[in-house]
């Protein structure tokens, strides 16, 4: 079994989903596969990209979810922050 295989089998997604998020990624890097996987759009995604370029990552889906809230006053569903990722 490939790792790519491992992989979807472990994150419950199709191998062609994960080969399509690879060459999304391959193609237009984070800020690509961000703006075209994810429901948070305009003000909130541009400042969201800025954070996620620094040095200091999050830990966690929570964690991004607590950040939108006080950052962008954007309420998040954890469910939807993990489910697009």
């Amino acid at each position: 079994m490939s790792s790519r295989a491992k992989l979807a089998q472990r994150s419950n997604r199709d191998n062609a989903t994960l080969t399509r998020w690879i060459c999304r990624y391959k193609e237009s890097g984070l800020s690509g596969y961000w703006r075209s996987a994810t429901p948070i759009q305009g003000t909130a995604l541009e400042t969201l990209l800025e954070r996620l370029a620094q040095p200091d990552r999050f830990r966690s889906y929570g964690e991004i979810q607590q950040w939108l809230a006080q950052a962008c006053d954007l309420a998040m569903n954890y469910a939807t922050l993990f489910l697009g990722s």
